[in-house]
């Protein structure tokens, strides 16, 4: 398949970044080749060094399947934004779709609600991400938090909307669209080694786009983390925040932590007392690495370099980021 660095088509392309998902992937593509919406579609799987059997299933259907593209990377060569931004060159269609390989849709209209809002005209918006909910072996930490940021009302966002920086750039390459008609190729800053979907969010409302929140398209996906490894994870976005001036929008991030504390309570209260002892320290743990990482310039290198899981602290000194 040959790169088109402009959209051929009103078809969709499904890019599918994964390394040992064969549990997940043994189900997802299944769904998305079987999914009930208008368009033609095509499937990139960009499998970055499976030994589980992953790529080897993905290959057999694929002989079968001629919407099946397989792309093989080395593990270390895996970004989150390069990663993504070679599945979109590769992609044929206008609407390109991101899926998680560990994240299964739930539904034959999965496609058709993800994608409807940015094909419905020229005036709908750049971009759209889904609902995401916890699989039955999620904790009670995993509950809460995508309870708070995937909630059931759907949402239309732009410049204009009266949001904290947080809500207004929320989004989620775990399950989203993007329209290439209206978002130029590459769709993400390959500066940000995490957070590439906040950056590609940011890119469209700041100029002038709008994003639209479709709690419709729901895909099944959480992840389990320790509480050190949840202050680094929040310490590096943080500092991606702070770097990109994301913090300087909208509203105070206390009243973000309000509204999360408002609905873990309506979750807590029907669940054992020890369950409020672990949500308080995860609480604790998120809440410490979000305004390390607002202070990060005034900590020593030292700190920064054993907070940080993506090396977030030496972004910006000299390719455009803010200090």
């Amino acid at each position: 398949m040959k790169p088109s660095l402009v959209p051929s088509s009103d078809e969709v392309s499904v890019v599918m970044p994964v390394k040992d998902g064969l549990w997940s992937v043994e189900q997802s593509l299944p769904l998305l080749l079987n999914q009930d919406a208008p368009w033609e579609t095509e499937i990139i799987v960009i499998d970055s060094g499976s030994s589980d059997g992953t790529r080897e299933f993905v290959l057999g259907l694929a002989e079968a399947d001629a919407r099946i593209t397989m792309i093989g990377i080395e593990p270390g060569e895996f970004h989150h934004a390069r990663t993504r931004n070679l599945g979109a060159t590769i992609a044929s269609g206008r609407f390109v779709v991101f899926l998680n390989g560990d994240a299964i849709p739930q539904g034959e209209r999965w496609l058709a609600e993800l994608v409807g809002p940015i094909a419905s005209g020229d005036s709908g918006p750049a971009a759209s991400y889904g609902r995401q909910v916890v699989r039955a072996d999620a904790d009670v930490l995993s509950l809460c938090r995508m309870a708070y940021n995937y909630g059931p009302t759907p949402r239309l966002k732009d410049a204009g909307s009266a949001l904290s920086a947080r809500e207004l750039y929320a989004f989620s390459t775990v399950a989203c669209a993007v329209d290439t008609a209206r978002v130029s190729r590459p769709l993400f800053d390959e500066r940000f080694p995490v957070a590439e979907d906040v950056g590609l969010s940011k890119r469209i409302i700041d100029g002038g786009g709008r994003i639209a929140y479709v709690p419709g398209a729901v895909t099944s996906h959480h992840h389990q983390y320790g509480y050190i490894e949840i202050l680094r994870r929040y310490f590096d976005y943080s500092v991606i925040y702070e770097r990109a001036a994301i913090f300087r929008v909208g509203t105070r991030v206390g009243g973000d932590g309000r509204r999360y504390l408002r609905t873990a309570a309506g979750i807590l209260r029907h669940r054992p007392f020890g369950d409020t002892v672990r949500f308080a320290l995860f609480f604790a743990a998120s809440g410490i690495g979000v305004q390390l990482g607002r202070w990060y310039r005034r900590l020593p290198r030292w700190v920064c370099r054993a907070l940080t899981l993506y090396d977030t602290c030496a972004i910006g000194e000299s390719d455009g980021l803010s200090r």
